[in-house]
């Protein structure tokens, strides 16, 4: 699960703002053992927020979502294989 945090002003704590937030987007390189998240600024300024972090619980996978077109989609028994036993 990831959980976006946001301040509302200097030197405020960060609080949670939900368990899932679709403006938050991924880019993970070729090595699939990293990724950066993003959230537009504009975002930001939208919900009067100075900053944000992400929360990131032990273990969560990031699997990418389907995409009308996709000659190979990740399958269920992809995902149930490197989220499970085979977690690197």
């Amino acid at each position: 699960m990831l959980t976006l945090l946001i301040a509302f002003g200097v030197g405020s704590a960060l609080a949670a703002l939900c368990a899932i937030y679709r403006d938050v987007r991924f880019v993970v390189p070729n090595s699939y053992q990293s990724a950066m998240a993003s959230l537009p600024e504009a975002e930001l300024d939208r919900l009067g927020a100075t900053r944000a972090a992400i929360e990131i619980a032990p273990l969560a996978s990031l699997v990418p979502e389907p995409k009308p077109g996709d000659t190979s989609p990740i399958t269920a028994d992809e995902i149930a294989v490197v989220t499970g036993t085979s977690r690197v």
